[in-house]
């Protein structure tokens, strides 16, 4: 593993540091060695030897050393063992950064073997000529683009993909630059995709979408981040129109009023099915029959009445 030749040096927490500032200046200068001499060590921030070999290391005369380092242990201002005559002294936060950074590095590894193909020159992509695309058009057999990649499966891509492809190339708008981005990324999308792609769809959302007020306003989704989304712009069906298996319901007349302040709302289909409830609380029209006796006995007495 490549070392970093330098590490960042705070000065505002150096000089803040309260354990640090109590020492000795001839401890701080012993100490400042030792955290070069950890820098540079196998283990980062670990530095381990005789007391000798440290004195020689921290740049200590005989006389300075072991007072400094009776004042780093008691001042607490590293980690340090002694067993059997091996001491190791430890600096916590060198050794906290250098895990994160290892760590860091580790997941920036997986993603690049992950998504090492996304990010290919275009010159690894093997061109169609255009005898081989023209013969080929009346033959049932498929046309693959082979890509190089380092580590993962080739994607391929079909007539049908390819076709589907270029259409989409063609009828997908322009930003300000007039620029197709990612087209080699929109390629591979295409071909591991495109067993999923319900094709007439597919074609009425990228329409949506090139007539939407978004489009027409300037504001242009780059190509491969709209073919992530493209089923959010699949036109919803609309209710008036009846389709295979579904029935429409349509209003009928308002045969009255809810508790709720609703209306309620007779509804039919053109098969025959009725049925009446509330537009706001959904609750089913009930008929009072003591009420509609009231009402005709109502009306019989004013008939029996006479004029």
């Amino acid at each position: 593993m490549s070392k970093n030749p330098a590490f960042q040096f705070y000065p505002a927490d150096w000089l803040k540091d309260p354990a640090v500032q109590a020492a000795k200046s001839s401890t701080r200068g012993a100490w400042i060695n030792l955290l070069c001499r950890m820098w540079e060590s196998e283990e980062r921030g670990n530095i381990e030897g005789t007391s000798d070999q440290l004195r020689k290391l921290a740049g200590c005369d005989l006389d300075e050393w072991k007072p400094a380092l009776d004042e780093i242990i008691s001042l607490k201002i590293a980690d340090v063992t002694n067993r059997n005559g091996k001491i190791t002294i430890s600096n916590r936060r060198m050794i906290r950064e250098d895990k994160e950074r290892k760590n860091n590095c580790e997941r920036q590894r997986k993603y690049r073997d992950k998504h090492e193909y996304n990010v290919l020159s275009n010159e690894n992509i093997t061109p169609i000529s255009s005898s081989s695309s023209s013969s080929s058009s009346s033959s049932s057999k498929d046309i693959v683009i082979t890509r190089a990649e380092k580590n993962t499966p080739e994607p391929t891509m079909t007539i049908q993909a390819q076709a589907l492809y270029e259409a989409f190339k063609k009828q997908y708008p322009r930003g300000p630059d007039k620029v197709f981005e990612g087209s080699h990324e929109c390629e591979i999308w295409f071909a591991e995709n495109f067993r999923f792609i319900e094709v007439p769809l597919f074609m009425e959302a990228l329409r949506k979408y090139t007539k939407s007020d978004r489009v027409v306003n300037g504001y242009v989704t780059k190509p491969r981040r709209w073919l992530q989304e493209w089923k959010d712009w699949i036109p919803k069906p609309d209710p008036s129109i009846p389709s295979p298996g579904r029935e429409v319901w349509k209003k009928g007349m308002i045969l009255g009023a809810c508790e709720c302040g609703g209306k309620f709302q007779e509804w039919y289909t053109t098969s025959g099915k009725k049925k009446t409830e509330c537009e706001k609380c959904h609750q089913a029209y009930r008929i009072d029959q003591e009420k509609i006796d009231e009402a005709a006995a109502k009306v019989q007495n004013f008939i029996r009445a006479g004029p």
